[in-house]
């Protein structure tokens, strides 16, 4: 099997995964993790992603865990390796009152983003 052949059918196995699980959640009214429940808010992937680590410990202590599948490369061979990762969820209560407190402090224009979300929340 070519390298490029098997790293894309893991992106795509990753990704499907995901979204699968975020729509039933979202479908269900479940709780959602920190990047998805940004993103159903209005904030593109990339911010999400980057913001969700630091906005989760905001959030506070989170309602259960979710598996998720996370790509890495691996240190000895350099091939991608998919990796599941338990991820905290939370409620839509608990992600309304972690953006009306969470501002960045080192990137204004994500302070002014996270500001613009409270006061649409």
């Amino acid at each position: 099997m070519l390298a490029t052949t098997r790293t894309a059918r893991q992106i795509v196995k990753a990704r499907t995964h995901n979204q699968r699980q975020t729509t039933k959640a979202l479908r269900n009214g479940a709780p959602l993790t920190a990047k998805a429940s940004l993103i159903q808010r209005g904030l593109d992937t990339a911010t999400a992603a980057r913001f969700a680590s630091a906005f989760s410990k905001t959030a506070g202590a989170g309602v259960g865990t979710v598996n998720e599948l996370k790509l890495r490369h691996s240190k000895s061979t350099g091939r991608l390796v998919v990796l599941t990762v338990p991820a905290k969820t939370f409620t839509a209560e608990q992600i309304t009152a972690a953006l009306l407190t969470y501002r960045p402090k080192t990137n204004k224009a994500a302070a002014e983003l996270f500001a613009r979300l409270a006061l649409a929340a």
